[in-house]
């Protein structure tokens, strides 16, 4: 309220959040990757690649951790099977 008494409507700024939604929408995009490549490649020749990807370099290493056949990885892929 101004020293006039009228009702001035200002806008709030909006400080930017994390993106929380965006980051979990990333994360279930990999998990469904990678268990659409577990049923594509098929459980011996996926872990093979993996191994395969152990023995590269500091960022190929990461990506083999990243991309290990997880339960919920094995999980999705029996899913897909069953659809497939």
């Amino acid at each position: 309220m101004g020293p006039d008494g009228l009702v001035v409507a200002k806008a709030r700024r909006r400080t930017p959040s994390f993106p929380l939604r965006g980051l979990m929408i990333l994360a279930g995009a990999a998990m469904l990757f990678k268990a659409f490549l577990y049923v594509n490649l098929g459980g011996i020749t996926y872990s093979e690649r993996v191994a395969e990807l152990q023995q590269g370099s500091i960022l190929e290493q990461a990506g083999a951790w990243i991309m290990q056949a997880d339960p919920a990885t094995l999980w999705m892929a029996e899913q897909i099977k069953s659809f497939l």
